[in-house]
């Protein structure tokens, strides 16, 4: 991963996505208490679609 897309503190590490974290954001989008506050997608997220989302 190149660390131009990298910011680590102590407490905390962002990064862009990869393909790694498809599961735990296909788990996050599906979720209706975390879309309630984020937005309707008003349909379930497939794996296939939760990896492509990521990739843009």
């Amino acid at each position: 991963m190149s660390e131009l897309f990298r910011l680590e503190t102590e407490r905390l590490l962002l990064r862009r996505l990869t393909l790694a974290d498809a599961d735990l954001m296909l788990a996050v989008w599906n979720d209706p208490g975390f879309m309630h506050y984020v937005g309707d997608r008003g349909h379930s997220l497939g794996l296939s679609r939760a990896c492509k989302s990521m990739e843009n």
